[in-house]
């Protein structure tokens, strides 16, 4: 493995293959590609695979050229993929699935294809004792590195970042092109627990981590998979809930723990708390390094949506504006309105049996998680980003809009610092000169605090004709 991730860091990768297939997906008499293969790194370091195969027929070549089975606006039918086998030269089998290809017709077929991933399997002679999973992340790694390693009779570098909770261990090793992550766990398979961890740790960075191969052990199998690095955004960065410090570094691993055990013990189906924290956390990330206002409004957005399938209680809903709402609908009736008017009117008033989101954060405030800053600061942002609101040309616009998007951060990494149940200490981006402060959740508050969740409303705000409201 350390060979490949060599050649993959030079860019200079390069694999002769044997006995190559290309099969389409989807069909019981798909096409087939055989013959031999190449697989090699373009200037971008992504890497192509080619396969010369034998020659078609023209009148054949020119159906599959031409005739393909796409409709316009509609998702990429399965006959449109294939799946790849191709042996290396010690004869093992290379594996990619549902890959999209370019063909060449002449007087042979010449067809290449960008795949995501590529994995081989083996049998080892030794099983291992527990599952281990040893991946290469690409690129200048930032934590809190703590632990020393000698280096001979040049002395020692703090160069690792490691921890051992009995169930799962992790150990992040420093290079000069990036690091080596060495995962274990008591549970198999590997990959659910590897795949929540790269997730934890992507957001402790502010940077998503996907490592470009990775090797792993479980029982006498070992299977080694390359990441194609296709699109790769080396800009995007996000400010990290947590510094970089060595001090922090016990901080850093107490976050990961809880992101861990959080992933761990939540249920199998339907839609699941990390999951949504990563999901939402990664759009933020990807629209910080393109438009301002854009970004605004995705992390307004991602609030919003995290608050709405996580923390809303029934308990946010204001029962004395309910009963007002529901002495008001019979006066309404009465009012002498018209249909349209009426509908809306009565549609409006029955949202105010729901909860809010503003009034799920008023909710945190009182219980610490959040301060009356974060919520006026998210009303901004959000009113402004969804109304098309631009920024004007002068530095103090410019500054208090930076200003609520930095606090609106912080929130964000607060709800997410109570969803998990971290306490440890953190960046207060919602503070001026960003602190380092601790987070400490309030008497017996967590994330359950939210009990008996409900479905938010399907509008909040605003109204159409019909008596259909909208967001």
């Amino acid at each position: 493995m350390e060979r490949i991730v060599k050649s993959l860091l030079t860019g200079n990768f390069e694999m002769p293959m044997s006995d190559c297939a290309l099969r389409q997906c989807g069909l019981d008499y798909p096409i087939v590609y055989e013959g031999p293969g190449l697989l090699t790194q373009e200037q971008d370091k992504s890497i192509l695979l080619r396969v010369f195969a034998a020659p078609v027929d023209h009148s054949e070549a020119f159906n599959r050229h031409f005739n393909g089975d796409l409709t316009p606006g509609e998702l990429v039918p399965d006959s449109q993929y294939y799946d790849f086998e191709g042996r290396d030269p010690y004869g093992t089998v290379w594996r990619a699935n549902r890959i999209s290809i370019e063909t060449d017709f002449g007087s042979g077929t010449y067809v290449r294809a960008r795949p995501r991933t590529l994995e081989k399997t083996e049998e080892r002679s030794k099983p291992v004792e527990r599952p281990v999973v040893v991946a290469f992340l690409p690129r200048k790694i930032e934590l809190p590195w703590h632990a020393v390693t000698e280096k001979g009779e040049r002395g020692w570098s703090v160069d690792r970042f490691e921890r051992n909770t009995g169930r799962l261990e992790w150990r992040i090793a420093k290079t000069d092109d990036g690091a080596w992550l060495t995962f274990k766990c008591e549970d198999s398979p590997v990959e659910p627990r590897l795949e929540a961890f790269l997730r934890g740790l992507s957001i402790l960075m502010g940077r998503w981590l996907k490592p470009i191969c990775l090797s792993i052990f479980e029982g006498e199998r070992q299977t080694t998979r390359m990441l194609n690095r296709l699109h790769e955004p080396d800009a995007e960065k996000l400010l990290a809930p947590i510094r970089t410090q060595r001090d922090l570094a016990e901080d850093a691993h107490l976050f990961l723990e809880r992101f861990m055990e959080k992933a761990a013990d939540e249920n199998e189906g339907g839609e699941r708390a990390c999951d949504l924290v990563h999901r939402y956390w990664h759009r933020i990330l990807r629209s910080r390094e393109n438009d301002i206002e854009n970004s605004s409004l995705v992390l307004s957005v991602a609030l919003e949506g995290l608050v709405k399938k996580t923390l809303l209680s029934k308990k946010d809903v204001d029962p004395e504006f309910v009963k007002q709402a529901e002495e008001a609908k019979p006066i309404l009736k009465k009012a002498g309105l018209g249909p349209r008017a009426l509908a809306c009117v009565l549609s409006s008033l029955g949202n105010a049996k729901h909860p809010r989101v503003q009034d799920a954060l008023r909710r945190l405030a009182t219980e610490g998680v959040a301060s009356e800053a974060h919520i006026e600061a998210w009303k901004g942002l959000r009113n402004a980003a969804a109304h098309g609101s631009v920024l004007e040309e002068d530095d103090r616009a410019l500054q208090e809009h930076l200003d609520r998007f930095h606090v609106c951060l912080d929130l964000y990494y607060r709800l997410v610092f109570l969803l998990i149940g971290y306490d440890g200490r953190h960046t207060d981006y919602g503070t001026r000169g960003w602190p380092t402060r601790a987070f400490r959740l309030g008497g017996e508050l967590t994330a359950s605090a939210a009990a008996e969740p409900v479905s938010p409303p399907e509008c909040a705000l605003g109204c159409l004709d019909g008596g259909h409201l909208t967001a």
